[in-house]
């Protein structure tokens, strides 16, 4: 049920997109890249979750210590974007939708909420990076 209920809201999306044929590839996943940058990954959850990851890009050599993520992701919650790492091991944006209330409408609000998140983000760890203290949370307070 929920391959197909994911599959009727690729389509739907493509065609907010202009993309008549969005769907997922033979391992699930739907990518996507905007402004030639932003790479975006929309795949089906087993718990019927619709998730939606946005990679941040940093300067390689200048790894994110995971207690930057997890101090931002504090008081997130269910429903909000958090910061994660890819299998791969790179940071990320990502959001949760649940699969069965999901509205095309609503997945294009959140692609682009996730991709501001992941500017900031990315201007962020770059001015951390330039900083011989490294990450600092202080002005980070209300992340989506």
């Amino acid at each position: 049920m929920s391959e197909r209920v994911l599959s009727i809201l690729l389509s739907e999306l493509g065609s907010l997109l202009g993309i008549e044929s969005l769907c997922t590839d033979q391992d699930g996943l739907c990518q996507l890249v905007f402004d030639r940058r932003h790479v975006v990954h929309l795949m089906g959850h087993p718990r019927g979750y619709l998730l939606i990851s946005c990679r941040i890009a940093v300067q390689s050599g200048h790894p994110t210590p995971d207690a930057v993520f997890l101090r931002a992701n504090y008081a997130q919650a269910a429903g909000g974007i958090v910061l994660a790492r890819t299998p791969e091991g790179h940071p990320c944006a990502q959001v949760a939708v649940e699969l069965s209330s999901a509205r095309a409408h609503d997945v294009l609000e959140l692609l682009d909420k996730l991709i501001v998140e992941a500017e900031r983000w990315e201007r962020h760890l770059q001015s951390a990076q330039d900083s011989p203290d490294g990450p600092r949370m202080t002005h980070m307070r209300g992340i989506v």
